[in-house]
Formats: C-alpha cells, sequence, structure tokens
C-alpha cells in the first residue's frame, strides 16, 4: 500500500530515466530517419506566433477547445485519472483547512463530484 510520500531518490530515477528514453530516441529517429525533432518543434512555434501575431487573434478562446481535444487525444482514461488526482488534491487541501479552521469551513470553488455521475465522467 502506498504511504502517500515519494522518496526524492525515486524521484530523481524516474525523471533520469525518462530524460534517458527521450534522448534515446531523439538520437534513434535522428540517425535512422534524418528527422530533427527539436528543429521541427522550433519551426512550428515560430508559425504559431507568427500566425497569432499577424492574426491579431489572441489565443484564449481556443485554449477551451484545444482541452478537450487534448483530452479526447490522451484518452477517457487518463484523463478521468488526471482529474481524479485534481480531485483527490483538492479534497485534502480541503480537509487540511477544515482541520485548521474547523469542520463546518467550506471553500469556494466547483467540486469535483460534479464532474462525475454513477462514476462516469459527465463533463463531455
Amino acid at each position: 500500500m502506498l504511504s502517500g510520500r515519494v522518496r526524492q531518490r525515486d524521484v530523481l530515477l524516474l525523471v533520469g530515466a525518462s530524460l534517458a528514453s527521450l534522448a534515446a530516441t531523439y538520437v534513434a529517429v535522428r540517425v535512422g530517419t534524418g528527422f530533427d525533432a527539436w528543429r521541427r518543434l522550433s519551426d512550428i512555434l515560430d508559425y504559431t506566433r507568427g500566425f497569432y501575431r499577424d492574426a491579431e487573434r489572441p489565443y484564449a478562446p481556443w485554449l477551451a477547445g484545444n482541452l478537450k481535444e487534448t483530452a479526447l487525444a490522451v484518452g477517457p482514461t487518463i484523463t478521468t485519472s488526471i482529474i481524479a488526482a485534481f480531485c483527490q488534491m483538492g479534497a485534502e487541501h480541503q480537509h487540511g483547512a477544515q482541520r485548521e479552521h474547523g469542520a463546518g469551513f467550506q471553500e469556494g470553488g466547483a467540486e469535483c463530484s460534479t464532474l462525475f455521475r454513477d462514476g462516469d465522467l459527465t463533463m463531455w
């Protein structure tokens, strides 16, 4: 059972392994195909910045749509897990605030229970 505590050594090991995996994948693709992902990313960012600068329209209206598309792209399991993790963090924060301020203390904001109905994600 997890205790809720993560050792710094474990975090560093996971970050290191992830970065090593990323570097190995980049090198394999670069050597195998000649495709430079970092260069392509830089080109795309430059193009996007130029597009929004020239079009004189803000990015903010597209943010909600992009979040929904990303949620659909990563899949319902990962999206639900991320939302549940944020809900858990909020519940822990709320519980801590109630301990600090008294049992009747309620903070404002949306409740995670409004996102779920009978175990299903209802916001989509």
